[in-house]
């Protein structure tokens, strides 16, 4: 966690309970920000997606995202629908 906040100085919500929301929101969320290569997602039926080729792949993660209607609800909401 050390790493993360010399990498963003002044930016607060690196706690370990954030970070969790973090990971369970991409990997819950991942195939509607990436909605142009979702095809190149496995089925449904397998368990694990290794999101790093997709990630490569995008040319501009955060411009997918803000276009994403992820975007548009809160990160408080967010958090009650993960849970």
């Amino acid at each position: 966690m050390a790493d993360i906040r010399q990498a963003f100085p002044g930016v607060a919500g690196f706690s370990t309970r954030n970070l969790g929301y973090i990971k369970k929101f991409v990997m819950a969320n991942l195939p509607l920000i990436l909605q142009h290569p979702v095809a190149k997602l496995p089925e449904t039926s397998q368990e694990a997606i290794d999101v790093a080729p997709i990630l490569d792949n995008a040319e501009n993660f955060e411009q997918l995202f803000l276009r994403s209607v992820l975007s548009k609800i809160t990160w408080s909401h967010h958090i009650i629908l993960l849970d």
